[in-house]
């Protein structure tokens, strides 16, 4: 798994802002294999040295273009670049030029950093050389048109001689020995010894052998324009003239026989471990960049940007532009892959650079919050973003490293727990069919991988399936989301996200609803001198939270006013209290069922005409294949002080996707409690064989005063509140048996026995 090493976006969104407002609509409007051509640093013709941004920065020839000195850093954010009097450090991403060091107080060619003076870098390469105890050391080895090789490890400059009386013009490093090009006909090759050492005098002249043509360049030519770079097929040289390739041993091989005056030719420097790809050769001519094949024994290029001209102004013709930039004066070319590569421009003291321009697509995971704001993301997130990209080209089909997710733009929404991304495709390889493959890119493997990060962790809180909407998507995120923020304030912690409620079935019936709680891996384990412990801290934090209660407002709130109906049991005629738990559940499904039966009756006398979905956001987002079903609360103990029993309510819930074309209160009014009354009278039979039918009766005959007072504190109690309620008490000889309070002053006002 890897992530894009080379996209374009992060860096290019700073680097295009010198160009015309136009770069905005460029990844839709240019074609596939354009290139734009940006300046990136420096002043054109501006002879000086200065720190800062694209803008204000300045460098005074630059030449030598090698990776940063970071071993972490393979993405190639930082560059190094050698000028006329100092070594830079370049951040592709903000542009930003600094010094590192060059003009140093002691005049030395070796030494520490700050006493060191540079003469003027012409080629360089960094290594990640091994220490002896086996920790990377990076080494950057450079060569300044002399007879020495240099080095700089850990801040100090070492230095060797090569051979006295020649010149080195580049250096480039291929299985551990160095390759050194001089302005003879012969290259060096030096072996880097324990802890990045060279010795000079222990380095091997390979002669180049089999072309006059280059034997008498190397005689006649006085350009210092010259690269080469080295891999398992050979070796290919630039020397301001054409293209020569030889083998390892130095024995020609061919070379281009066109006009093109090359002058550098390097590989792309992926340095990704994990997604290194097939290096590819590119080269340049002072005024243009190309791609070199080789086969067999031919070699052959390919332009990617610019014009061949035989001369160009270091004024004129050094233009930025989206789609067909002009270069002059190309000193050395550093390639981080086909669609980027960057510049240095020696005489017209500026950097620039080619790219081929993104097309970035958002793409979203609904409902999966990343661990983006977690305190270990630094080391969660880009394995993670590095597995979706592994996934992305499998699924597209894009080679790597042209389609990648900008790791910058990953965001959580914290409304909906979204969590959106930016995936930018390389305009060579975009389309909508591409577009449209990456987009429906599943994730399988890293969704499993976050779910594996999350089971870090093991809170889970408990619900009750027959009350929460579970069909309904939008009404169980606004109750998962209470959840979480009653977690988040016991822990004291703003980024906690609960999972998708799931059902958990006993006897293929559900019994439980399970959320459980995401969160970052301390709140679970706790690391210390000792190893890893629990944290118990967490666990007690969250009992002491009301989860039922906070559910069960969230549920209540979760829908419309009059799609909630509270029933009220008078405690004196409907004495639940004398039931055991498991009877108090089966009482509950007895007034399930009649709910269920009084609606339908109410549906046959006027049933629903309207249209088979409703614009309301509070129900369009289904389950998809769920069944709504209407939602119910356990039996809830209501305390009446200074009286011998307690009133009892229970709740339901009509969901808004089952179309009712009446008022669902004065529906449910009228509900016939029957059987309700019969489990009762026969439940309390059994429980105390003492008390039977007759006793129960007796009882509610006694407690009729009792009961006209406490229906009336009732009525005024939950009047005010407005809320659907209904007060079971007993049944008036011409009346209904059960009043809806929730307009006392209407014509159902009117009705109640008690306003009489």
């Amino acid at each position: 798994m890897g992530r894009c090493v080379y996209r374009v976006s992060s860096a290019a969104a700073t680097l295009l802002t010198v160009l015309i407002a136009a770069v905005t609509v460029a990844a839709t409007t240019a074609r596939a294999y354009d290139h734009a051509g940006v300046t990136v640093a420096g002043a054109l013709l501006v002879g000086q040295n200065e720190e800062g941004k694209l803008g204000t920065n300045r460098i005074l020839n630059p030449f030598a273009l090698c990776a940063n000195f970071d071993t972490t850093d393979v993405t190639d954010t930082t560059l190094l670049i050698g000028g006329a009097s100092y070594f830079f450090t370049f951040d592709r991403h903000s542009t930003y030029l600094s010094f590192w060091y060059g003009q140093g107080s002691m005049n030395l060619n070796s030494g520490p950093i700050d006493q060191v003076r540079l003469t003027g870098v012409f080629g360089c390469t960094t290594v990640r050389t091994t220490s002896s105890s086996g920790s990377p050391i990076p080494t950057v080895y450079y060569v300044q048109n002399d007879g020495f090789l240099y080095w700089v490890m850990n801040s100090v400059v070492y230095v060797t001689l090569v051979k006295n009386g020649i010149s080195l013009f580049d250096v480039t490093v291929y299985k551990g020995n160095l390759y050194l090009l001089s302005a003879q006909n012969s290259i060096y090759k030096c072996l880097i010894g324990p802890g990045g050492a060279v010795t000079g005098s222990a380095c091997t002249q390979v002669t180049l052998t089999g072309s006059t043509a280059y034997a008498n360049l190397s005689e006649t030519s006085t350009s210092e324009f010259k690269g080469f770079a080295v891999s398992s097929a050979g070796i290919f040289i630039a020397p301001s003239s054409s293209l020569y390739w030889f083998n390892l041993n130095g024995g020609y091989i061919a070379s281009t026989t066109t006009a093109v005056v090359f002058v550098d030719v390097k590989f792309t420097s992926n340095r990704d471990t994990a997604n290194p790809g097939i290096p590819t050769l590119m080269a340049a001519s002072t005024s243009a960049v190309y791609r070199v094949s080789t086969a067999g024994t031919s070699i052959t290029y390919t332009l990617i940007a610019g014009k061949e001209t035989a001369t160009c102004n270091l004024a004129l013709d050094n233009v930025d532009s989206l789609t067909d930039p002009s270069f002059c004066g190309i000193a050395r070319i550093y390639p981080l892959s086909l669609d980027v590569v960057y510049m240095t421009t020696a005489g017209a003291s500026v950097v620039r650079a080619i790219v081929v321009s993104n097309t970035t697509i958002r793409d979203t995971i609904t409902r999966t919050p990343f661990p983006l704001y977690f305190l270990d993301r630094a080391s969660t997130i880009p394995v993670l973003l590095d597995g979706m990209n592994y996934e992305i080209v499998g699924h597209s089909n894009v080679p790597f490293p042209y389609v990648a997710i900008d790791q910058s733009t990953p965001e959580v929404n914290d409304t909906t727990w979204d969590t959106s991304f930016g995936v930018d495709i390389s305009n060579r390889f975009f389309s909508m069919a591409s577009s449209a493959a990456v987009t429906s890119t599943p994730f399988m493997g890293s969704l499993h991988g976050l779910e594996t990060y999350y089971n870090r962790t093991n809170q889970i809180i408990f619900g009750d399936p027959n009350v929460l909407p579970m069909c309904n998507l939008t009404k169980m995120l606004m109750i998962e989301r209470a959840v979480a923020t009653a977690a988040r304030a016991a822990l004291k912690y703003p980024y906690i996200y609960t999972s998708n409620a799931q059902n958990f079935t006993v006897n293929a019936q559900p019994n439980l609803t399970l959320v459980k709680l995401l969160m970052p891996y301390a709140f679970g384990e706790i690391l210390n001198e000792l190893g890893f412990f629990e944290n118990t801290t967490t666990a007690a934090a969250l009992a002491a939270v009301q989860f039922n209660t906070t559910m069960l407002a969230a549920v209540r709130s979760a829908y419309m006013m009059d799609r909630v109906y509270d029933c009220i049991f008078s405690g004196n005629a409907y004495p639940f209290h004398v039931l055991t738990a498991a009877q108090q559940q089966e009482v509950r499904w007895i007034i399930y069922s009649a709910i269920q039966n009084q609606l339908a009756r109410c549906n046959q006398s006027i049933p629903y005409l309207g249209p088979d979905s409703n614009s309301s956001n509070s129900y369009n987002n289904m389950a998809p294949g769920c069944v709504p079903r209407i939602g119910i609360n356990n039996l809830t103990e209501m305390l009446l002080p200074g009286l011998p029993y307690s009133n009892f309510n229970i709740t339901v819930f009509i969901p808004e996707s089952l179309y009712y074309n009446f008022g669902i209160s004065r529906c449910l009014d009228g509900t016939d409690w029957t059987d309700v009354m019969g489990y009762l009278i026969n439940a309390t039979t059994r429980n105390n064989r003492k008390c039977n039918t007759g006793c129960i009766v007796g009882i509610a005959v006694a407690s009729a005063l009792v009961a006209s007072f406490l229906v009336v504190a009732i009525v005024i109690m939950t009047s005010k509140r407005r809320r659907l309620a209904t007060v079971v008490a007993p049944a008036a000889t011409s009346e209904p048996k059960f009043i809806s309070t929730l307009d006392m002053t209407s014509e159902e006002g009117s009705r109640n026995p008690l306003t009489r």
